[in-house]
């Protein structure tokens, strides 16, 4: 009887010693289990968005960096839309134009002309004031009629200087259209509010040193 009664002792205490396992294998589980849910969730939150997000991202920055007027950078429509820009003409004896005089007493007319729609309005204004050849427009004296320049570089500085650089041929018709040549290229830039000044060249040579030798 004794033996047996320290045999059943033997067997409970087996049978407690194997739920205690069972319930310290199950806590470990339940730990290990929490632990893999919070690493898994840590990836999901920093894991990278998919393309679609990227590229509306990007689209949304791209769009920023041009909500102001992009008035340098020239990319035409692939439409047939329009566009009006103004160019500066002269108005001889200044009677009718606008600002101050200069030179011979002459002041600036800016005259609307439609171009093809694009991005850089300044760079579709200046393209257009150096392809005229008349040398009236709406009754209004056009001093590059004889000359045959295009745009070699165009730049606006942080500072609000519009750098324009020209290369080709050019010729004056007299004394009193030096001032008037400087004068049309120089108002044409300045009509838009974020050139506050203009410094022009000719084949590389500053505009006043390059129109002297004319």
């Amino acid at each position: 009887m004794v033996l047996h009664k320290v045999g059943d002792r033997i067997s409970s205490s087996n049978i407690i010693t194997m739920t205690q396992n069972q319930k310290t294998l199950l806590i470990g589980g339940i730990i290990v289990l929490g632990f893999l849910l919070i690493v898994l969730n840590k990836k999901e939150v920093s894991a990278p968005m998919p393309d679609s997000f990227a590229t509306t991202t990007s689209t949304t920055t791209s769009t920023s960096s041009t909500s102001e007027e992009d008035i340098v950078t020239s990319q035409p429509s692939t439409t047939n839309q329009t566009m009006v820009v103004k160019i500066a003409m002269v108005d001889l004896g200044g009677t009718n134009g606008t600002g101050a005089s200069f030179g011979c007493g002459d002041k600036i007319s800016l005259l609307n002309r439609t171009v093809p729609q694009s991005t850089g309005t300044l760079h579709a204004a200046l393209t257009e004031l150096l392809s005229i050849h008349q040398q009236t427009v709406s009754g209004k004296y056009n001093a590059l009629a004889s000359s045959n320049l295009v745009i070699d570089s165009l730049s606006i500085t942080p500072q609000g200087e519009a750098k324009i650089d020209l290369t080709g041929t050019f010729s004056l018709g007299g004394t009193c259209d030096t001032p008037r040549f400087k004068e049309q290229i120089k108002a044409t830039a300045q009509q838009f509010s974020t050139v506050s000044s203009v410094s022009i060249k000719l084949n590389g040579t500053p505009i006043d040193q390059a129109l002297s030798s004319q």
